[in-house]
């Protein structure tokens, strides 16, 4: 799901709020540093698979989705 969100706004940045709310639903009882953690857990799954997708942090943002060509 995190990663679909981020293809949704491929282009430009998801930020957080945007995440949180997609991909949980709410970010009322969520700790915010839960989008870090599944952003560390994909990019290291990604990486394992030799995957041309790259997540790149665009600092006090969010987060963009890139393909690698």
């Amino acid at each position: 799901m995190l990663l679909r969100e981020l293809f949704t706004h491929l282009g430009s940045p998801a930020t957080r709020q945007e995440i949180l709310q997609s991909v949980w639903g709410s970010s009322a009882h969520i700790d915010p540093n839960i989008v870090e953690q599944y952003v560390s857990t994909l990019r290291k799954k990604l990486s394992a698979r030799g995957s041309n997708v790259s997540i790149v942090t665009v600092r006090g943002v969010g987060y963009l989705a890139t393909v690698d060509e």
